[in-house]
């Protein structure tokens, strides 16, 4: 049994790639490994109204068509201000506006931008300018950047979404401090103004051009707390928190990062930020926004990015020397994961509370197979094993649990303090179906402690040797993709207008599982689950929370 991944699917937000020779990777979630001691229509408007998004083709593509679900303005002079006003007066009139508007859209290269969540957040309308290029401050380094093969088979787009409360503070000038603050980090973080591109022998490597970041303004008349808790929110609303790319023929056409600030009638403002994963995992990226934050207060940099990745290099003659599973592919699609193409995908947020964790600890260790038990060991056996009884598997199927883990302790001598690349190793878990179902907890636990035992120097070196032999993805099938982000700094990137109060995911992908952050001294533990609606509805019905 396993999750079949189409390359780079525009249903993920991703360009089809099929026609690369590269292996077909899933969409991806920012990867760092757990502590494992550690228990939103207006009425109708002649096209040349200064608000009637006009065709504008997006920075690096050859379409002007945008696949995002909100109007785009190009800007004629108009305050934000005055366009507020607008917004509002737009809003009165929206009801009887909305069957006439809704046949221009498509000359006018939009789309609806309302849409409903599944907290019933209707006719949520985000206004964005066309995207401008933030290059470096000043002058950077030209020429190829080099990409490790853990990068290699993670270049696909990962959007976050960060909400600020409103604060003492205006938030008028924003954009501004934002956006210079951009500038600024780019000088260190240049590579991500670069280009992804090919070189002699098909390998991703980034071309250093310094053309810059695309960053887009964005306003909304909604409160920012309309929003609620994100994790409930449709990935419709939160696609119009970040730049959605349009569509394209391949990755090489979707530039490595792009921001989005959208300001919201309160004076709060969402962060969106869609980065392509082979320049970052959770911990690079993490730093990144932490060192951008810092640079918008006038601080200097706590971390500086190491940017030589050749520290994983596969070595000149391969050698690999273990069987590495992580690696395997499991052919058949089984009946059960086929889903209508109509189907949307939700997230669902599920609370391992302090009991709940204790007495879950307490069933896998009491057969004695276990002498400990972490915490995350026990969440991401137990989820595996649950979503894979809601697939209503065949016992003779193969279930694949996928889980990043830090490498950077794992070498001698650790990988250079500010490493800026993708520092993780994809771990998995692999067994029957009915082995899983039916065997204690226990038995899970301990294939999730084995896999996490293996990660060593020796054993990643194999598995780079082993990618650049056989160009295969851990990422191409599996059942369960679990992520930590419990121990990443995301919510203290301080721009000057205090923490984020929340981050989510901002594009979806086939049966995610994140661990997410925890307010300090809580040891419950959150995860967010991201499936397809109907299989959703199976999860939710089997884990017992």
């Amino acid at each position: 049994m396993h999750i079949p991944v189409p390359a780079f699917s525009p249903e993920l937000g991703h360009p089809d790639c099929t026609k690369m020779e590269q292996p077909a990777v899933e969409e991806d979630v920012p990867m760092f490994e757990e502590d494992l001691d550690e228990d939103e229509i207006p009425a109708p408007m002649p096209i040349d109204h200064p608000l009637v998004p006009q065709p504008v083709a997006p920075l690096g593509h050859p379409s002007a068509s945008s696949s995002s679900a909100a109007l785009e303005y190009t800007g004629d002079g108009t305050t934000w201000a005055q366009l507020f006003s607008r917004l509002e007066s737009m809003e009165r009139t929206m009801e009887q506006g909305f069957s006439h508007l809704s046949g221009r859209m498509s000359a006018m290269e939009t789309q609806n931008s309302y849409m409903e969540s599944v907290e019933k957040k209707e006719n949520f309308l985000v206004i964005k300018s066309a995207p401008v290029l933030v290059p470096p401050a000043s002058k950077t380094n030209e020429g190829l950047f080099f990409l490790s093969n853990i990068d290699q088979y993670q270049c696909f787009i990962l959007s976050t979404v960060y909400c600020y409360k409103p604060t003492t503070r205006s938030s008028d000038n924003v954009f501004e401090v934002i956006k210079q603050a951009l500038a600024e980090v780019l000088v260190h973080y240049y590579p991500l103004a670069g280009k992804l591109a090919l070189d002699s022998d098909g390998r991703f490597v980034i071309e250093c051009t310094g053309d810059g970041v695309p960053f887009i303004e964005a306003i909304t008349t909604h409160e920012l707390e309309a929003l609620g808790d994100l994790t409930k929110l449709d990935f419709g609303i939160l696609s119009q928190l970040v730049y959605t790319f349009p569509p394209t023929k391949n990755i090489l056409e979707i530039p490595l990062v792009a921001t989005q600030v959208t300001r919201f009638k309160c004076g709060g403002f969402a962060l969106g930020v869609a980065i392509n994963h082979s320049m970052a995992d959770g911990l690079c990226a993490m730093e990144f926004i932490s060192s951008w934050a810092e640079i918008a207060r006038g601080l200097p940099l706590t971390i500086l990015p190491f940017l030589d990745r050749t520290v994983l290099k596969s070595r000149k003659t391969p050698k690999i020397e273990f069987p590495h599973h992580e690696f395997y592919q499991i052919k058949d699609m089984p009946k059960t994961i086929i889903a209508s193409q109509d189907e949307d995908f939700l997230s669902k947020s599920f609370c391992f509370n302090m009991e709940r964790l204790e007495q879950l600890k307490r069933s896998a260790m009491e057969d004695g197979l276990l002498e400990k038990c972490s915490s995350f060991a026990v969440v991401a056996a137990y989820t595996w094993s649950i979503m894979t009884e809601s697939l209503q598997m065949e016992t003779d199927e193969k279930t694949k649990l996928v889980f990043p883990i830090d490498l950077r302790s794992k070498f001698n001598p650790p990988l250079p303090k500010g490493y800026f690349g993708n520092g993780i190793f994809h771990a998995s878990c692999l067994c029957s179906a009915g082995e899983l179902t039916s065997k204690p907890l226990s038995f899970a636990v301990k294939l999730v402690q084995d896999s996490i035992k293996l990660v060593t120097e020796d054993y990643v070196r194999s598995a780079l040797d082993y990618y650049e032999v056989n160009r295969t993805s851990p990422m191409a099938t599996y059942t369960l993709f679990l992520s930590s982000w419990s121990k990443l700094d995301f919510l203290t990137a301080d721009f000057g207008w205090g923490n984020p109060n929340q981050i989510t995911l901002g594009n979806p992908g086939p049966n995610l599982c994140f661990i997410l952050p925890q307010e300090e001294g809580k040891k419950d533990m959150n995860i967010l689950v991201v499936t397809k609606s109907s299989l959703m509805t199976a999860f939710e019905e089997t884990i017992q929370l």
